[in-house]
């Protein structure tokens, strides 16, 4: 058995409306917890509640609309607050950091209604407990710091700690392991539902924030490394088709995937050539680019000047595309994919633009990055070819 004991996330400012609803939640339950045995014909059942406390439960065969809110705030037993107030406190204090107090406290009772729904359509019996709106607070955490780490406690023999990635704790234990196979194999009173449920509200409305911008993006989360592997994706292309042009193959079609990036303290035409990119019109954009580059180095968000710069590498403009990688190059040196850059620009200096010392010098660059072995190949043979006409 492993337990979660912290994250690697730091927050800027004191979690202040987490620590109000895990003691509202505390509270709530001092106040209503009163298990006493109760009888409905032959058999005897144990009440968590106290009677008065029962109307803010959620009756999903006929629920009241106060109940969507109240059940969150009810447990039926120790272990239920206790696991609850676990993880909320775990996941929560950063999204709170994240989203402000009066934020975070909107997503919360909106992760929790929204679980109560997705329970009552598929089921007719009562249910309380904070656990749809604390999975909210976990899927919204696994959107904004995939790439975070989660400490894990484990005991054999004596006591030991490790990290673990958060995207593959909360997908594979939480929501896979937890809750997924659970619902479809174990007979159990626990309301799997609502938990889906709650995880697929804080995924979507937190996904759905970063795309729209009501949520700045940190550059660490999960849209952000979709938009960064997209970008990847197409300058490997470019990278590729150099591979099959050297081999006399036919070259594949250059794709990108981008959107506008920030284009603050961006002139009226600079403006104009994101938004092309953004609707796809990237060779457009590009020969704006190129009217404009004539006059100065304009140096565009990192997304499209890429994404412009493969475009001319592609269409066969070397002297183009060479400065648009140099300026890229320049201005964004530490891109993930810095050594592709590097690797593009000395194939046009070796085959198009006739410059071997810089084709070497940037390929010499390249080769020691490089992780692929047909590019790092192909990166080895171009250097070859160059030093014998040194």
């Amino acid at each position: 058995m492993f337990i979660p004991i912290k994250t690697d996330v730091r927050i800027t400012k004191p979690p202040l409306m987490n620590y109000f609803l895990i003691a509202v939640c505390i509270a709530v339950f001092l106040a209503t917890y009163s298990p006493v045995e109760v009888k409905y014909g032959y058999k005897t059942f144990v009440e968590p509640l106290k009677p008065w406390a029962d109307t803010f439960v959620l009756h999903s065969d006929q629920p009241k609309v106060w109940q969507f809110i109240t059940y969150a705030f009810l447990h039926s037993n120790i272990v239920h607050i206790a696991g609850n107030m676990f993880f909320l406190f775990l996941f929560g204090n950063k999204i709170n950091d994240r989203l402000g107090h009066i934020g975070y406290l909107c997503f919360f009772i909106s992760g929790a209604i929204f679980a109560a729904l997705g329970y009552s359509y598929l089921h007719e019996t009562a249910m309380l407990g904070a656990s749809g709106a604390v999975a909210a607070v976990t899927g919204a955490y696994l959107i904004l710091y995939p790439r975070s780490n989660i400490t894990l406690m484990g005991w054999l023999v004596f006591f030991y700690t490790f990290p673990i990635p958060a995207f593959w704790f909360i997908i594979v234990k939480m929501v896979l392991i937890d809750n997924v196979i659970p619902a479809n194999y174990v007979n159990s009173k626990v309301a799997y539902d609502a938990h889906l449920s709650g995880y697929a509200f804080g995924v979507v409305i937190t996904g759905l924030m970063l795309i729209t911008r009501l949520l700045k993006s940190e550059g660490i989360d999960f849209h952000y490394m979709i938009k960064r592997w997209k970008r990847g994706r197409a300058l490997k292309n470019s990278v590729q088709y150099q591979m099959q042009a050297s081999k006399g193959m036919p070259a594949a079609e250059q794709v990108s995937g981008t959107t506008a990036g920030d284009k603050s303290g961006l002139n009226e035409k600079e403006q104009q050539i994101c938004k092309l990119v953004a609707v796809g019109k990237i060779k457009d954009a590009a020969d704006q680019y190129v009217s404009l580059m004539n006059r100065e180095n304009t140096v565009l968000p990192e997304r499209e000047q890429l994404d412009i710069a493969n475009n001319l590498m592609g269409r066969g403009k070397a002297e183009q595309a060479e400065k648009a990688y140099k300026i890229f190059k320049a201005n964004y040196p530490s891109y993930e994919y810095i050594e592709h850059i590097e690797l593009m620009l000395g194939l046009l200096y070796s085959r198009y633009l006739n410059e071997p010392e810089n084709a070497a010098k940037q390929l010499e660059k390249a080769y020691k990055k490089l992780t692929e072995p047909e590019q790092k190949k192909m990166c080895g043979n171009e250097l070859k070819k160059i030093k014998k006409k040194l």
